[in-house]
């Protein structure tokens, strides 16, 4: 995030500013607004104390933005400061591991999804989603194998359901 993101959004939280209002009063441009009203709800989030926590955030959020609000929120609060430092030492850990936190980090595809019998269309999607939201609780089962045993399992979970 931009240093005039981070110094909006601590301006909006230290004085209780309306974002909407104090943007159109500054005249900011639309990337500078979006950061910070990005900024503005990571900050009000709880601050994440496990891992799968923090690869949740970085899913939502991206580290960049994550790190600016994790910083932010530990400089305008001493009591959040040492559970801020403590997520964000989580997060570098888990980017230097190289965690997945994103659809494209993925070991499969939709392409891959097609092949192993799902029928194209937004069932695809969700299916990446769900595969992801598990990959996010264990990143140990990123493997094209395992997620594809995975999608095999729910496929028959539902064929006997119906």
């Amino acid at each position: 995030s931009s240093q005039r993101a981070v110094r909006l959004a601590a301006l909006c939280l230290l004085t209780g500013s309306d974002l909407e209002e104090l943007g159109l009063r500054l005249r900011l441009d639309r990337r500078t607004y979006k950061e910070a009203a990005g900024l503005l709800l990571e900050v009000s989030q709880p601050i994440p104390t496990a891992e799968y926590q923090v690869r949740r955030r970085l899913c939502k959020a991206g580290p960049t933005l994550l790190s600016c609000a994790l910083r932010l929120r530990g400089d305008l609060s001493s009591s959040d400061a040492p559970a801020a430092a403590s997520a964000v030492q989580m997060m570098r850990r888990i980017l230097r591991r190289g965690d997945p936190y994103r659809l494209e980090m993925l070991a499969v595809t939709g392409e891959d999804l097609i092949q192993a019998g799902l029928v194209p269309g937004p069932r695809i999607k969700r299916t990446l989603l769900e595969l992801l939201d598990a990959v996010l609780e264990n990143p140990g089962c990123n493997q094209k194998e395992t997620l594809l045993r995975l999608v095999h399992a729910r496929k028959n979970e539902e064929s006997a359901l119906r």
